[in-house]
């Protein structure tokens, strides 16, 4: 890396712009950057770190953002740097602008801007210099990318500070450990140590835990045998733990077995007694069954000899209703013609109720001759009737007219107080129209303005949401291309792990007699192996495709970025500059003007069909007018007619209604005599008929009976039985009947009888017997399955247990193998003599090569006098491994860096320093660093000390390395020709350089 230029804007204590040339400075090799205390020498290595990464350095840190403004500026002028530099190749200029709070361009108040960051590319064929990027996160992963070193690392390596290297060289290994940490990035190695403890850890988790499983399974073995099984006392992780519990299984199994043998002899003997009782109890139970059932019979016989009487009257009961069942049909149709009497004989007295005295003896014959005489007097009266109606409807008529009268009167009224205010009507409607027309006139000039304000409105607003989605895109493009930077990285490094295994690649493709692919031998005596890890051509390929699937991604995030910044472009040119909220309010106040001439011109339509209404409307009243007045001169003409018919009609009714009051009176009064006489005549031949079929069903029934052997008919009817009746002595009958079969057939049976003469059966004591002998097989069948269950759960836990035991073996293993590397590497282990943790052995080793680069120049800064050595011995408690002594060549002896003087403190530290920075620069893959700055230190040596010192520098030209001195030393400005003055003034610092 090497600078070339850096320019200033009021950053720290410059007020205006000011400028360095790296290249004049960097032609002598050393130049000098002094000035006085507090003008702002350090504020140059901040600016060129800030250019960098975006902060500045220690604790410096706070000063960011608007705190790094230089309060000498113009209120107008931005704060800002640019840094012109060459690394890896490629001449790259940054500018930053961090963030800037300025007055507002309308208005009173503040605004913030926000930081802003550039990079550029200088194209040498082109001579021209190219954007590469103006994304904050962007600039910075391509500046430590390039650079290789984190910003510590680069303010350690580049930036050597006032007074940490002196710190470093007294400071314990504790403090030691945590720089070396920081620019070795060791973090790793402490992973490797967390990580190995933490499986240190789960792996004796695991094995307890299969401890105390396998103990669970051995007492529940105990519990099972019982004293049969010895179980010493064991904890889970104590050795012999497995071979114990397997040992005592094996003995509880045995002994369980001489059980079960035991138990199942005395089953069999068990099962035999109860077998033989069972029988003896069966033989005790039917003999006192058949005993039972022949004392029964005995006693059903005797009932039956009781009972003989009363079955014969029930046998003659059942044989007289049998002879009456053929009298029932006769009975039946006797009692219907009787009910069939007695109804039309009562309708025949309610028929005759309403019936006129002079009709009250008639037969069947006169009612109807009288019923025919009065429907003769009814037709008479149907003329009347039809005058009747007739009068009533003239009546009706002349009532119409009377109300169409009245009618007219009303009309010709409304009509002539309509017609009067016409005038007044007619001129209010043609003043609404002219108004109406005259707002849709203003709602067409508004509308010519309406759609370009909307227009601009919705162009606002949107260049508001796309300022907003322009930053959303940005970062989109940014986190896609860190993704294609990450997958192409990720990519690279699989293709250099397959290249680096690519002859046991080529080996697994190797045939014997085959000639080999590389060097065209037939015989393959020793080919390669693959290694774990290797990574074959399929992995690579599919890493390759991640990758350009990565990069298509953010190729697609940068064309949407871009089209957004051209619809962004695009909107602003339609809006302008107009604030949103302005255009909103013009927009609002024209829809309202607009909203309100089109509501005001909405009337015109309505207003024209109201005028045409109201013409209609004269039009209407005026023809009414004339029709009323011709109705009126035809209703007097049709009113006298009327009159004339309705005289005669009243004559005529006057001689047909006689004495009633009405000819519908009348003619009612005719239609219920007629309707009276008619119902009393087929009343009473219906009661004739009925009469007839009675004395008919009695001389049939009395014929019935007498044939059936009963004396009268109502002997008959005595005997018959309903059905229930019926159902129920017949089955006493039968039930009598079978009773008897039943117990002749159980006094008969042979065995029966034979139990009857034995002596009484005592069942009780059978099952007694037999009761005992079952107690005695259920104790002997569980002792046996118990002691089965015993063996077998026996064998199921022992069976668990060994596999138990067998699948934890690796796993012990295991443990064991990581316990072991856990406490080698967290120092803890016997096997790791010095007790140096993995983190503090690897630091050691980058220490040791440090002092090794240190010693180098040392020895020449002191005239051959000193060298750094690196210690591995502990120090009280803390880190062993991170010692630095120093060896004095006068004296032979080593002793600690804490007791130099001053002088040898400023010259060790530089020396440290370097060295350090050269260990760095090959750690972070061989960045050439050409420019070094030195931050004081050297007002504390002797002038033959001081020529030593700058020799040593002046020797770093070697590499092609130009190192800028920071100092206040007098005597520097006398020795370094080229230097870098910073002028302290009341309107800020200024540069001024010369020499070089």
């Amino acid at each position: 890396m090497r600078l070339h230029r850096l320019d200033i804007t009021a950053f720290g204590p410059f007020g205006a712009s000011q400028s360095v040339d790296f290249d004049a400075l960097s032609t002598a090799g050393l130049f000098l950057l002094h000035g006085p205390t507090g003008a702002g020498k350090t504020s140059v290595l901040d600016a060129v770190c800030y250019a960098l990464y975006g902060t500045v350095p220690g604790a410096r840190q706070t000063g960011q953002g608007m705190n790094l403004r230089s309060d000498h500026a113009e209120p107008g002028t931005r704060t800002g740097i640019r840094l012109e530099l060459t690394v890896a190749g490629r001449r790259l200029e940054i500018t930053r602008q961090p963030p800037w709070e300025r007055r507002k361009l309308r208005g009173t108040g503040t605004t913030v801007d926000k930081a802003q960051t550039w990079l550029r590319e200088y194209d040498a064929p082109a001579a021209t210099w190219k954007d590469v990027s103006r994304s904050h996160q962007e600039i910075g992963e391509e500046i430590t990318q390039l650079l290789g070193m984190s910003r510590e690392q680069f303010c350690q390596v580049v930036l050597l500070p006032q007074g940490d290297f002196a710190r470093f060289l007294r400071a314990d290994a504790e403090a030691r450990g945590r720089l070396l940490g920081r620019l070795f990035d060791t973090q790793r190695f402490a992973d490797v140590e967390k990580r190995l403890a933490e499986r240190r850890r789960a792996g004796e988790t695991r094995v307890r835990e299969g401890d105390a499983a396998l103990l669970a399974d051995a007492h529940r073995m105990q519990q099972e045998a019982g004293d049969a099984m010895e179980l010493p006392e064991l904890s889970p992780g104590e050795p012999g733990l497995a071979e114990a519990v397997l040992d005592a299984a094996a003995v509880a199994r045995s002994t369980a077995r001489e059980h079960l043998t035991i138990a199942r002899c005395r089953l069999r003997a068990a099962e035999s007694a109860h077998d033989a009782a069972r029988h003896s109890l069966d033989e005790a139970r039917e003999l006192a069954r058949l005993q039972s059932r022949f004392a029964e019979a005995w006693q059903r016989a005797e009932r039956l000899r009781d009972g003989a009487g009363a079955h014969h009257e029930a046998q003659e009961r059942m044989a007289r209703a049998r002879k009456a069942e053929t009298v029932a049909p006769a009975l039946e149709l006797r009692n219907a013609a009787e009910a069939e009497h007695r109804g039309a004989a009562a309708a025949e007295a309610r028929a005759r109720v309403g019936l006129p005295g002079s009709h009250a003896g008639d037969g069947p014959a006169g009612l109807t001759a009288a019923a025919r005489r009065a429907a003769e007097e009814l037709g008479g009266l149907e003329s009347a009737r039809r005058a009747e109606r007739r009068l009533t409807e003239a009546a009706q008529e002349r009532a119409a007219l009377d109300q169409q009268e009245r009618v007219d009167e009303d009309v010709l009224r409304e009509a002539d107080a309509w017609l009067a205010d016409w005038d007044t009507t007619r001129a209010a409607l043609r003043s609404r129209v002219e108004s109406a027309q005259e707002a849709a006139t203003r709602a067409e000039q508004l509308a010519v303005r309406r759609e370009p304000a909307q227009r601009r409105l919705a162009a606002a607003r949107s260049r508001d949401e796309l300022a907003s989605g322009l930053e959303r895109a940005r970062h989109r493009a940014l986190a896609s291309r860190q993704q294609a930077v990450d997958a192409r990285a990720h990519w690279l490094d699989l293709k250099e792990q397959r290249l680096d295994g690519i002859a046991a690649e080529l080996a697994g493709q190797l045939a014997d007699g085959e000639p080999c692919a590389v060097c065209g031998a037939t015989e393959h005596p020793a080919p390669a192996r693959k290694v774990a890890g290797h990574v074959d051509r399929e992995t690579e390929e599919r890493a390759l495709a991640d990758s350009r699937r990565a990069e298509e991604r953010h190729a697609e995030d940068e064309r949407r970025l871009g089209a957004v910044r051209e619809e962004l472009a695009a909107a602003t040119a339609e809006a302008g500059d107009t604030p949103t909220d302005r255009l909103a309010a013009d927009a609002d106040e024209l829809e309202r003007a607009y909203t309100s001439a089109r509501r005001d011109a909405s009337a015109l339509h309505a207003a024209h069909e109201e005028l045409r209404r109201a013409e209609q409307e004269r039009e209407r009243r005026l023809d009414e007018r004339q029709r009323a007045a011709v109705r009126t001169a035809a209703r007097l003409t049709r009113r006298e007619s009327l009159e004339r018919e309705q005289e005669a009609l009243e004559r005529e009714l006057a001689q047909a209604r006689g004495s009633a009051s009405s000819v519908a009176a009348r003619a009612a009064e005719l239609e219920r005599r007629t309707a009276r006489l008619s119902e009393a005549a087929d009343a009473a031949r219906a009661a004739e008929d009925a009469a007839h079929r009675l004395k008919d069903a009695d001389a049939r029934l009395a014929d019935a009976a007498y044939r059936a052997g009963f004396d009268t008919p109502r002997a008959a009817a005595a005997a018959l039985l309903d059905a229930a009746a019926h159902r129920e002595l017949q089955h006493r009958l039968d039930a009598r009947q079978t009773e008897e079969a039943a117990v002749r057939a159980v006094l008969a049976e042979a065995g029966t009888s034979a139990a009857a003469e034995r002596p009484p059966a005592d069942p009780d004591a059978a099952e007694r017997t037999a009761a005992e002998a079952a107690r005695r097989l259920r104790e002997a069948a569980s002792a046996r399955d118990a002691a089965d269950r015993r063996v077998g759960e026996l064998d199921r836990l022992s069976a668990r247990a060994a596999e138990g035991v067998r699948r934890l073996a690796p796993l012990r293993e295991e443990y064991d193998r990581v316990a072991r590397l856990a406490a080698l590497t967290a120092g803890t282990s016997a096997d790791n003599e010095r007790r140096m943790r993995l983190e503090s052995y690897v630091l050691a080793a980058r220490l040791e090569q440090v002092a090794a680069a240190a010693t180098v120049r040392l020895h020449r800064m002191s005239s051959g006098r000193y060298t750094l050595v690196h210690s591995d011995g502990r120090t009280g408690r803390g880190r062993s491994g991170l010692g630095l002594h120093v060896v004095d060549a006068w004296t032979g002896r080593e002793r600690d860096t804490a007791t130099l003087s001053g002088g040898e403190t400023f010259f060790a530290s530089l020396a440290l320093a370097l060295g350090l920075a050269d260990v760095v620069t090959d750690e972070a893959g061989g960045v050439r660093l050409d420019t070094l700055f030195i931050d004081e230190g050297f007002g504390s040596l002797d002038d033959q000390t001081l020529d030593e010192v700058l020799d040593v520098l002046d020797s770093l030209r070697e590499r092609d390395r130009s190192v800028g001195i920071v100092s206040h030393v007098a005597d520097l400005r006398r020795r370094v020709h080229a230097q870098l003055e910073v002028v302290k003034g009341r309107s800020g610092s200024t540069l001024r350089q010369r020499g070089g």
